[in-house]
């Protein structure tokens, strides 16, 4: 691809470059443009550091992974996103405690982060504490209502706490948004709900 024809600044198409092989999954191409960026602005440095860490996680290699979307955070406190991928591999290796922090660290960033609250929800059902989930997973599909993940979430939580009704709420809201979503028509059709 000739992009340092297209861009003048050859470091960001490098950025592009390495996004469009990792959509691809071609993760060596993809860590070889995005280990070869020079930036100055912290914030594109710590996009880029984040980058190279989600390229790890993908390929399991979580250690690698961590190493990168802590330096991301270093650079730039502010990437809420940041916090999010460092999250998920704590949640990945049982550190489940660790994650609650980092969420609330990115909501404190931004309090309105349908994600953060979701995956927050999402890791406090693990940990058993099913009121917290439900409270911020119902936050992130407040925030986000056509979001069929955050709908989704929140269905099996309902499910979880023996709630069939709230369920069943969100799986037809689900249908509404996405007629065809195969998961929340597995369970209507659980709950003999037709199609």
């Amino acid at each position: 691809i000739e992009l340092k024809k297209i861009y003048p600044d050859w470091h960001i198409a490098r950025y592009y470059l390495g996004r469009h092989y990792l959509d691809r999954k071609e993760y060596d191409r993809a860590l070889e443009e995005l280990m070869n960026i020079r930036v100055n602005s912290p914030y594109l440095l710590s996009d880029v550091n984040e980058m190279i860490g989600i390229v790890y996680r993908v390929q399991g290699r979580d250690a690698e992974a961590e190493q990168y979307f802590k330096k991301a955070i270093s650079i730039f406190p502010d990437n809420k996103a940041g916090y999010i991928s460092l999250a998920v591999v704590y949640r990945m290796t049982g550190r489940n405690e660790g994650a609650v922090d980092l969420y609330k660290r990115a909501l404190e960033i931004d309090p309105d982060y349908p994600l953060a609250h979701n995956q927050l929800g999402l890791t406090y059902l693990e940990l058993g504490d099913e009121i917290s989930a439900v409270r911020h997973i119902k936050k992130a599909v407040e925030l986000e209502p056509l979001s069929v993940i955050f709908r989704l979430s929140l269905a099996s939580v309902y499910e979880r706490t023996g709630d069939k009704k709230g369920a069943l709420k969100e799986y037809l809201e689900i249908k509404k948004i996405s007629p065809k979503n195969e998961a929340a028509l597995k369970k209507l059709e659980e709950l003999d709900i037709p199609r």
